[in-house]
């Protein structure tokens, strides 16, 4: 199994991830294979990011970060996007491609465990309350087996008006979002077909896309901003 430390993910260094394995066999030539191609993080690249980590912790959740995160997603879907590249049965990994963490970033995902037990605590409480305005308007939970015991990055809402609705929520800057727009997310349209996928090859994912958007949960989320976010689903979607 590999977990992504991304920006976009509860335990988040900005960078990275984690690799675990049950096969000790596999270990083994994993360990081999990243300390062939692995190179130490550079000073630049480290401080950068460490100034990354503290804007994220400053903006997350705010309307200026949503702003940026709008721009960026602009930029790299017309400049940023990486031309799918043909390689045949045979790949490989490059030296350079993995780096190990630097000092900064171990330290970083050090104080992630101390606070995960506050934060998890914090995603249920507001996913709580998410379900709570949603009942109250009249809106469908999303559903659940009832021995499942659930931490909720976002809260999935399936509705019948997405693009207006995150228009709508976009202008109020309100942290509503569709996340995927295709089943192979970010190509989209004819560049689905660089990548073998034609358009009904996956028909439920399709119909889910077209209707799922989703509430953070994070700490940054007030019952205010549940109602608000709430409110403007059932004025727009009922």
């Amino acid at each position: 199994a590999i977990y992504s430390f991304e920006w976009g993910k509860p335990y988040t260094t900005g960078a990275g991830g984690m690799l675990t394995t049950n096969s000790v066999e596999l270990l083994e030539r994993i360990d081999v294979l990243i300390g062939d191609l692995a190179v130490n993080t550079s000073f630049l690249e480290s401080i950068l990011l460490e100034i990354q980590r503290g804007l994220f912790n400053i903006l997350n959740g705010t309307g200026v970060e949503m702003r940026l995160r709008r721009a960026y997603r602009l930029l790299r879907d017309k400049y940023l996007t990486r031309p799918t590249v043909d390689v045949g049965d045979d790949w490989e990994l490059k030296q350079g491609y993995i780096q190990r963490p630097d000092n900064l970033t171990v330290k970083a995902g050090m104080r992630q465990i101390r606070q995960w037990p506050n934060s998890m605590k914090n995603r249920r409480q507001n996913a709580k309350v998410i379900e709570q305005q949603l009942r109250k308007n009249g809106i469908q939970l999303w559903p659940k087996q009832s021995h499942a015991d659930v931490t909720y990055l976002r809260y999935p809402v399936r509705v019948s008006a997405k693009s207006e609705l995150l228009s709508r929520a976009s202008k109020l800057s309100l942290d509503l979002a569709g996340w995927y727009f295709s089943p192979v997310h970010p190509l989209n349209g004819k560049d689905l077909n660089k990548v073998g996928y034609f358009a009904g090859m996956a028909g439920e994912a399709e119909k889910s896309i077209e209707q799922i958007v989703h509430m953070p949960t994070g700490r940054r989320m007030t019952s205010k901003k549940i109602r608000l976010i709430v409110q403007l689903i059932s004025e727009t979607c009922q």
